[in-house]
């Protein structure tokens, strides 16, 4: 990295190990470089969190927390925005959120959708 004239900058590289739990027992950080990376239960990629088992759990809960907040505020100034503006706001904040890395929520159970089909039902 070096040669490159790259720098690792540690406070935010963020490592984790996917797979089985007893994969993770073999390795506790990384050496890259002059730098230490410990290795993480859950990172932050592209606005989605995740963790080692690729369960999902939290990054919906984070999401509809998210949105409930932004359907609030929306259900406070309803009675001043015409219908057009209302939608408008419902697109931007809140089905703009749910859609952001939607890939990754295809074939989830049951329990996760069912949290995610709440969010849409109160925007609407």
């Amino acid at each position: 990295m070096t040669e490159n004239c790259l720098k690792l900058n540690e406070g935010k590289t963020d490592l984790i190990l996917i797979g089985p739990a007893n994969v993770s027992s073999i390795l506790n950080s990384l050496c890259i470089g002059d730098s230490l990376i410990s290795i993480s239960s859950e990172v932050k990629y592209l606005g989605a969190v995740i963790d080692c088992h690729l369960l999902l759990d939290k990054h919906i809960m984070k999401i509809c927390a998210a949105c409930f907040i932004k359907i609030c505020q929306i259900w406070r100034i309803r009675r001043t925005l015409i219908v057009e503006s209302a939608k408008a706001l419902v697109h931007a904040n809140i089905i703009s959120r749910l859609d952001h890395i939607n890939m990754l929520l295809i074939g989830l159970p049951k329990k996760d959708t069912r949290k995610l089909q709440q969010v849409l039902n109160a925007a609407v």
